[in-house]
């Protein structure tokens, strides 16, 4: 198993639970303490398959896009704390995990920097949906950073019209433009679509 994999199923698991559906509550738990397993203590980082490491490349792709330009997983498992503990009403548990990815995340806001390799659409989603979530002054400068890096780098002409160029990011070529679309329009909807649950209930 991973991170990535880990925050599907529980984002799902969730959804289960918040629809009143049948889940089991041990499977949630045990996401929280499989999450706390791949976390760093003193950085706050969450790391793909062991503690605190960087979010993951294909072989070759680091040399375009870094490792350290990108905390994708950090907002995974920050998303994965919100979303679980809210529902047992347990944030304070969470609290400095948080704190401490949330830092992590204002470190890499999202810019587009080809040269530098900063786009990471993965990164901004789940960036964007973790700092939504804890709202404050970070979010409003997350959000301004996004709308900018985004929205100005939106393609404008041809059939392309709309879209975001796929190999701007680590992801692209395998998922192609449908990808690159999806997931930049979905972070884009973050703050319109979503609930902010740590303030909501």
């Amino acid at each position: 198993n991973d991170m990535s994999v880990t925050a599907w199923m529980a984002m799902c698991l969730v959804a289960a639970r918040d629809f009143g559906l049948p889940h089991d509550e041990d499977d949630l738990t045990d996401a929280l303490r499989y999450i706390d397993g791949l976390t760093d203590p003193e950085t706050g980082r969450t790391g793909y398959r062991q503690r605190g490491s960087y979010s993951s490349r294909e072989a070759g792709d680091e040399l375009i896009w870094p490792f350290d330009t990108a905390e994708a997983l950090t907002g995974a498992g920050m998303l994965c704390r919100i979303f679980i503990s809210s529902g047992h009403g347990d944030m304070v548990s969470q609290t400095e995990a948080l704190q401490k990815g949330a830092k992590l995340l204002m470190k890499r806001l999202p810019g587009w920097d080809l040269s530098a390799g900063t786009i990471d659409y993965h990164h901004w989603y789940y960036g964007s949906y973790a700092l939504f979530q804890m709202a404050g002054q970070d979010w409003k400068v997350w959000k301004e950073h996004l709308v900018k890096a985004l929205v100005e780098n939106q393609c404008t002409e041809g059939c392309e019209k709309g879209s975001w160029d796929p190999q701007k990011d680590p992801w692209g070529n395998n998922g192609g433009r449908v990808y690159s679309t999806a997931i930049c329009t979905l972070t884009l909807e973050v703050f319109y679509r979503y609930e902010n649950v740590l303030y909501a209930r």
